[in-house]
């Protein structure tokens, strides 16, 4: 299934020189990360962790989609912007899908999704600040996924450091040229590196990628995770937010420039609070897997 508009998010943002933009990137349609390499197997425990989060109408019709990371047994950490009613005005529910690609030759493992909670502070200085949400779903994720820990260290520098980066995003860039490679096939599980600007404190609640990266952030990565790994401990230390494109001729806006994460430990006592409140507010009913399993 395909989503149902082309809608390109945009917000303005005074970073940089050439007035540079910070665009969602979430996206209706998409591939993955540019230059990234595709997950066929869940074989790390960062590969583990990452799901993808379906945004639907009342009527159960696909708005768009972002990427997320399994923190918990039914809960998952994304961008608060993908649940913001301004960006989806018609939407009403969710689920988290446990698949590698949204094709016909790979079926995803469906939960429903129960409820969300947004950051209260989010985008209050209107460029994508505060961008972290928490979500709960039913029962717990399949065979073959896992939770991976949060950041909680907010001592810690992550400047000029080696990031892995994962999301359901485009893998072909904008060009400028009217309406080329606007239709792109539903999203596929990418991985890859990107470094961390030197500058990691600039920011109290975020931080920005370096532009000379491996690998370049898309519409469709929007709360997909980052990952540092040192000594064999990894944690999700940042959530994909933006990137600071420069307009193209056409309108568009290109990803291929720094990108934006919102720091994961600057709200962790904020996570845990919102996992106890979500769990403490719904309590799950429960059911077989049998129920919960579909072949999507």
């Amino acid at each position: 299934m395909r989503g149902s508009s082309a809608l390109v998010l945009v917000a303005l943002i005074a970073v940089g020189c050439g007035k540079p933009h910070t665009q969602r990137t979430s996206r209706l349609d998409g591939d993955s990360i540019i230059n990234g390499t595709p997950v066929e197997k869940r074989e790390s425990a960062a590969a583990r962790s990452v799901v993808m989060v379906e945004l639907l109408n009342i009527d159960n019709q696909r708005l768009g989609f972002c990427s997320g990371t399994l923190i918990d047994s039914n809960i998952v950490l994304t961008a608060a912007h993908c649940f913001d009613l301004r960006i989806f005005p018609a939407l009403r529910k969710f689920n988290i899908l446990f698949v590698n690609a949204l094709n016909e030759k790979s079926p995803a493992v469906l939960r429903k999704g129960i409820s969300y909670s947004m950051n209260a502070s989010y985008n209050k200085d209107a460029v994508l600040d505060h961008d972290i949400a928490v979500l709960l779903f039913k029962n717990a994720a399949p065979a073959g996924f896992a939770p991976v820990p949060i950041d909680e260290d907010v001592s810690a520098n992550y400047g000029s450091k080696t990031l892995f980066v994962y999301g359901y995003g485009r893998t072909i860039d904008y060009t400028g040229i009217p309406d080329q490679h606007e239709i792109q096939n539903p999203g596929i599980l990418h991985r890859g590196l990107m470094t961390a600007d030197s500058d990691y404190n600039r920011f109290p609640d975020r931080y920005l990628t370096k532009m000379e990266s491996p690998t370049t952030l898309c519409q469709g990565d929007s709360g997909g995770p980052q990952f540092f790994n040192e000594k064999n401990v990894l944690k999700v230390v940042g959530v994909n937010s933006g990137v600071l494109g420069k307009e193209l001729p056409n309108g568009k806006h290109s990803c291929k420039a720094q990108g934006q994460a919102t720091k994961v430990a600057r709200f962790a006592p904020w996570i845990k609070k919102e996992i106890k409140a979500l769990k403490k507010k719904y309590l799950l009913v429960s059911e077989s897997p049998e129920e919960l399993i579909s072949q999507y």
